[in-house]
């Protein structure tokens, strides 16, 4: 009785595991040749990483020879105002290569 409930306990926990693993690190992103996407970011010499300017961005994608294409995002919180109350939204502010690499926007916002 104790091994039934033992494999049976393991078998549960490796199962529930797997999924885990499979829907967050195995499964291909919900892009084209996703295979072909990196992410890159600077950091300094003890390994802290923070944000790259836009000059530093422009200047990598004009000067790389290895990419076909680089795209900026940055992530932050929006205000969505209109009809109704105004609503923070978690939100991501992109460069307009982004979209080619065949990802849509929910809602495309104008900034001044």
């Amino acid at each position: 009785m104790v091994a039934v409930l033992t494999l049976a306990v393991g078998i549960g926990a490796n199962t529930g595991i797997f999924s885990l693993i499979d829907a967050i690190v195995l499964r291909p992103l919900p892009y084209p040749q996703a295979d072909r996407l990196v992410a890159l970011q600077e950091a300094n010499r003890r390994g802290d990483e923070y944000s790259l300017s836009w000059l530093d961005f422009v200047d990598w994608r004009n000067e790389s020879r290895s990419f076909s294409a680089m795209a900026a995002i940055q992530g932050g919180t929006s205000t969505l105002t209109g009809v109704g109350a105004a609503e923070r939204l978690q939100a991501l502010k992109v460069s307009s290569v982004f979209f080619n690499l065949g990802s849509t926007p929910v809602l495309r916002a104008r900034f001044p």
